[in-house]
């Protein structure tokens, strides 16, 4: 039976499911140290998952602030063509 940490971390989760499943529902230290292990695993999996949803809310956070840059960009740019737009038309209609 494998009761030191280092030796069930070499398995993989089907094979430590498998030994979860063979200790049952007693309450020997071998189920608990599978349950341990389980649960670790399963914690720094969310922990994991985690800190991949907060670099996926960053990123989005600079594409948005990139894509609001560009937007005010292309604002002030299609402003200063209206504005230069309106003084040729101006200055055709009211030559001097």
């Amino acid at each position: 039976m494998t009761t030191e940490r280092w030796e069930l971390e070499k398995k993989s989760l089907a094979e430590l499911t498998d030994l979860l499943a063979q200790a049952g529902h007693d309450d020997s230290a071998q189920a608990h140290i599978y349950k341990a292990e389980f649960e670790r695993r399963r914690t720094a999996a969310a922990e994991r998952a985690a800190d991949a949803a907060e670099r996926a809310a960053e990123a989005t956070v600079r594409y948005v602030r990139y894509t609001l840059g560009v937007v005010i960009s292309a604002s002030v740019a299609a402003i200063f063509t209206a504005v230069a737009a309106a003084a040729t038309w101006y200055a055709a209609l009211h030559p001097r």
